[in-house]
C-alpha cells in the first residue's frame, strides 16, 4: 500500500505505450489483490475455522503477488520506470576509486 502513491505518480508520467500497458496490468492486478485479500480476511472472520475457501483464496492471492511482482520488475528493470538515470555522489566516488562514507 505504501508504494501506491509513488506508483500512481509514475503511472501518470509514462509516455511509452508498451510500458503503459504493463503498468496498467500491474495496477489492475494489485487492485484486484487488495479486494481479494480484503474478502479473504472477511471470510476468515465469518466462516468456520476449517473452511477451505480462505486457504484457496490465499493461494490465489500469492500467485497474484508473483504476477504483480513480475510486472513491477518489468517496469523497473526493462522499461526503467521510476528509475533515476543520474549518477549518485556515492557512485561517482566509487568510480574514482574512493570509498563512499
Amino acid at each position: 500500500m505504501a508504494a501506491a502513491v509513488p506508483g500512481t505518480i509514475d503511472f501518470f508520467s509514462i509516455t511509452d505505450p508498451l510500458a503503459g500497458h504493463v503498468a496498467l496490468m500491474h495496477l489492475v492486478v494489485n487492485a484486484g489483490l487488495v479486494v481479494l485479500f480484503a474478502l479473504n480476511a472477511w471470510l476468515r472472520s465469518v466462516l468456520v475455522p476449517d473452511s477451505i475457501l480462505p486457504l484457496v483464496l490465499s493461494i490465489v492471492g500469492i500467485a497474484g503477488l508473483v504476477v504483480s511482482g513480475w510486472l513491477g520488475g518489468e517496469l523497473v528493470y526493462v522499461h526503467r520506470i521510476g528509475v533515476w538515470t543520474g549518477g549518485s555522489m556515492a557512485r561517482r566516488e566509487i568510480r574514482r576509486g574512493k570509498r563512499a562514507a
